[in-house]
């Protein structure tokens, strides 16, 4: 055998050897491996500790599978079989979802993580991630764990400081301890012992006790690819003179106190990908040094205070998807910087101080999926062309600029839309024909677009999926279509402030918010309200007023239990307000305003508890004002019950209504005094800021904004977004008798205050002054005697002050305030004297006397009986009561008593 002979046999006795280790090796790993007693046993003993109520760990049992390697969450090593994974996340965590929240919630795993756990000596991955421990603290214990390479402690409901012990966790490459709200650390320098740690999340814990070093401590970790500190209450970027974090690819600093400008060092991080220092207070200009971010896939600035230019250095970002520069005040338009950047599908540039034109280049961006330059003060003419090749274009969100869409007739846009908003685009007067080749949108905004047109039929066949549509503040007119139908949840409509005739029209059950306001709409609402298709309405904004709807208020209300909102104002309703209103338990807010409403309040009425707003004003309601109001409505912030027939003396139980901001009984037929208790309001008689709370929902950015008259400085207001900052106190027009009780200048808040036209006596309460807040003040026609308090010169707000028709006496008050007042605010005063008034006060101590003139019982218009060409009637008229009064007892007996 010749030397390469043998050379061959030795190499296949080789491989031989080779293969047959092999396949042992290869069979010994195919042998079963079950978990180890010990870990078995701590597993058992850790479950003892937790929560478990949707039985997720059904498969930890003492009587189940011996191998503790099979059960649910738990990985073991297939060579060892020791345990090294124990994944105990939430499962629906994952693409959360409105619809699962009560899976999500019912799933979640609480309880105490006990120190069995220690036993998984081998342990390298543990999450327990979205979970509620909530009130336990992070054991400390977790930190000897020395082979762990990965921890996931986000959104668990673990409280209190963070161990420091993590900081011997050296083999550590994954830390997340996001959503940690009640979380908060002492210290941070444990985190520079982490020197294998790739991702850091200590989103929403509390880093304020760090905020001057905690730029320094991750510095440290070279190795770190992800740092995301977001909500942390961070007010510093301290000074870095040397950055070690080159590494990084994902920058989250959002939401935080930053009030500098940014730091250089962010423009040198040239790997990142991913960078957010959005909902800061970072000042001054972007760099243009921020070009050397050529990694960057989306870059997020918005909602701080940068100003200037926007650099063009951002051509240099050719990889950029996402770019978000909103609300700042940024000049300029980022579109003609992306030229280089065709990968771009997420633009926002919305409320900056951008003034240009949009320009062409915009349609470079071929694959633009979501362009968003609302709110900024963009003009000119946007054609064919700007969108030529912007063919997947999905949301286009650009209102409130001044811009004119001009194309042709015929035109087909190359894109789909899902989003469109053009709100207070010039888009008239013709309904856009172009709309009708979209057939995916979900949300349409065109307000105050100029449209001066009819609504197409095929408008309404366009998606039977839309989520949002507005069409409020054109001149669209014609009849509605019978049926509005939509398949999508909690679907909202807006066609108010149009021309729209007809028939209401009804609605698809799943339709949350209709507002059809101030139109033409005509007839009953019963068929909208008790149609069969209504008996499963999601309805919770309803907004008929300002129209000519007529008939009585159907009586089908617990269709419609979701209702938050009704406003029926200003129609021609007439008949009761029925009893199935007070089914609707959630209702905040009941405008029936300006109606042919007659009768006595339903008591079914006080079942809405929720209530804040309650207007029922300038109708006709009948009957003493129940007491409750006062007992049962406690959150009412807004009561108007003016211009109706209520009589008998105002409930003392009214009281009760502490948080009472406006309240409104004028023009009834009221008697009695004012109740002392009056001056306990507690939000006229503070302070504080007023928090009149509107219908918010923020899922869309839609506010319902209550609106409502008020009687102010002798004119009527019409009251909307500033309705939460008013207060006001309007017991005008009634029979009121009595005096003024002195506890009403209690009400330090108040701005409104009219009693005018009653019967009150008395005098001005002498710490009138102390009403400081006083814009507007009435006491008009009454039979109210003695001086002007002095203190009224203090009442430094005052813009309208009416005493006329009164008895009032002595000078007025001196003071810069008074004196600004024309004669008009003090006529019919016969013995008052002094500026503004022609009539010196000389000889003060002789004043002529006459009575007080009684006013009319009108509303509010009439004049006085004592007017000259009525005083011989008024003395007659004296003479004949105080007759009766006397001799009118005696003749009645004595005819009654012969009969």
């Amino acid at each position: 055998m010749n030397m390469a002979e043998s050379t061959s046999t030795v190499v296949i006795l080789l491989i031989g050897i080779l293969c047959i280790a092999i396949i042992q090796q290869s069979c010994s790993i195919n042998v079963d491996v079950f978990c180890s007693p010990s870990e078995r046993e701590a597993l058992l003993n850790f479950k003892k500790g937790l929560k478990d109520s949707s039985n997720r760990l059904s498969s930890w049992d003492w009587n189940g599978s011996e191998d503790c390697c099979s059960w649910e969450g738990v990985g073991c090593d297939n060579r060892t079989g020791h345990v090294v994974r124990l994944e105990l996340q939430n499962p629906y965590a994952d693409g959360y979802d409105e619809k699962y929240y009560e899976t999500y919630e019912r799933c979640k795993i609480g309880g105490e993580i006990n120190s069995h756990l220690l036993e998984l000596k081998h342990l390298k991955h543990l999450d327990l991630s979205s979970n509620d421990f909530g009130g336990s603290r992070i054991p400390e214990f977790l930190g000897s764990f020395q082979s762990l390479e990965y921890l996931n402690l986000f959104d668990s409901g673990f409280v209190g400081k963070v161990p420091h012990q993590l900081g011997n966790l050296s083999n550590l490459q994954y830390l997340d301890m996001g959503n940690g709200y009640l979380l908060h650390v002492e210290d941070l320098q444990w985190l520079s012992h982490l020197s294998s740690l790739h991702y850091l999340d200590m989103s929403s814990v509390n880093l304020s006790k760090a905020s001057d070093y905690w730029l320094q401590v991750t510095n440290t970790l070279p190795r770190l690819f992800e740092l995301r500190l977001c909500f942390c209450q961070l007010a510093t970027i301290p000074p870095l003179p040397h950055v070690n974090i080159t590494s990084l690819t994902a920058l989250d600093l959002s939401v935080n106190s930053f009030s500098s400008s940014i730091p250089d060092w962010v423009y040198y991080s040239g790997n990142l990908v991913y960078l957010d220092l959005s909902s800061n207070h970072f000042r001054g200009t972007i760099s243009s040094a921020i070009g050397n971010l050529t990694s960057l896939k989306e870059l997020h600035l918005q909602f701080n205070n940068l100003e200037g230019d926007i650099p063009e250095t951002l051509r240099n970002l050719c990889n950029l998807q996402r770019l978000d520069l909103s609300n700042n005040r940024l000049k300029g338009d980022i579109s003609q910087y992306l030229g280089g950047s065709s990968m771009c599908w997420k633009l926002s540039n919305y409320m900056n101080q951008s003034n240009e034109t949009v320009p062409k280049s915009i349609g470079h961006l071929s694959k633009l999926e979501h362009f968003i330059i609302s709110e900024n003060s963009f003009s000119g003419v946007l054609s064919e062309v700007h969108f030529a090749q912007l063919t997947r274009l999905k949301t286009l969100e650009a209102s409130s600029n001044s811009v004119v869409l001009n194309v042709s007739t015929g035109w087909i846009p190359p894109f789909q839309l899902e989003n469109l908003d053009m709100g207070f685009w010039e888009l008239g007067p013709q309904f856009p024909a172009w709309l009708q080749t979209q057939k995916d949108f979900i949300s349409l905004n065109f307000s105050e677009v100029g449209i001066s047109d009819t609504i197409p039929n095929w408008f309404w066949n366009l998606s039977s999926r839309f989520h949002y549509i507005d069409l409020s503040y054109n001149q669209i007119y014609g009849e509605f279509p019978g049926l509005l139908n939509t398949n999508s949840v909690d679907a909202k409509v807006f066609l108010d402030h149009n021309y729209l005739r007809g028939s209401l029209p009804r609605f698809s059950p799943n339709i949350t918010q209709v507002l059809l306001s101030k139109n033409l709409f005509s007839g009953s609402i019963s068929h909208f309200l008790c149609d069969k298709m209504m008996e499963t309405s999601n309805l919770i904004i309803l907004d008929l007023s300002d129209n000519l709807l007529s008939g009585e208020i159907p009586d089908c209300w617990m269709n419609c239990p979701f209702l938050e909102v009704i406003n029926l104002g200003n129609n021609n309703l007439s008949g009761k307000l029925p009893i199935s209103i007070g089914s609707l338990t959630l209702l905040q807010s009941l405008h029936l305003l300006n109606n042919n409403l007659m009768g006595e309040l339903p008591s079914s009425l006080k079942n809405c508890t929720s209530l804040i707003t309650l207007d029922i004003g300038e109708n006709r309601f009948s009957g003493r004002i129940p007491l409750w109001i006062g007992q049962n409505l406690s959150f009412i912030l807004f009561l108007s019950l003016r211009s109706n027939n209520f009589s008998g003396r105002i409930p003392p139980e009214l009281c009760y209504l502490n948080s009472l901001q406006i309240i409104d009984l004028s023009e009834n037929n009221l008697s009695g005094s004012i109740p002392h208790c009056f001056g306990n309001f507690k939000y006229m008689a503070s302070n504080q800021e007023y928090l009149f709370q509107h219908v918010d929902f923020e899922n869309d950015n839609v506010e319902y904004v209550e609106t409502t008259p008020l009687v102010e400085k002798g004119k009527v207001f019409d009251y909307g977004m500033i309705l939460n900052l008013v207060t006001s106190m309007d017991l005008s027009n009634n029979k009121l008798s009595g005096e003024i009780p002195d506890q009403l200048t209690d009400l330090s808040s108040l701005q409104n205050l009219n009693l005018s036209l009653n019967f009150l006596v008395g005098k001005i309460p002498k710490k009138i002054g102390n009403m400081k807040s006083l814009e507007s003040l009435d006491f008009s026609r009454n039979h109210l005697s003695g001086v002007i308090p002095q203190s009224m010169s203090n009442l430094t707000f005052l813009g309208y002050l009416n005493l006329s028709y009164n008895d009032l006496s002595g000078r007025i008050p001196s003071g810069t305030q008074i004196e600004g007042f024309n004669a008009s605010s003090f006529f019919e005063n016969p013995r008052l004297c002094g500026l503004p008034l022609k009539k010196t006060c000389s000889n003060p101590g002789n004043h002529e006397t006459q009575a007080p003139k009684p006013r009319s019982e009108g509303n509010g218009d009439s004049i006085c009986f004592g007017m000259i060409e009525m005083y011989p009637f008024a003395i007659a008229l004296g003479f004949v009561l105080g007759f009766w009064g006397v001799f009118g007892p005696v003749i009645f007996k004595v005819a009654f008593g012969r009969a």
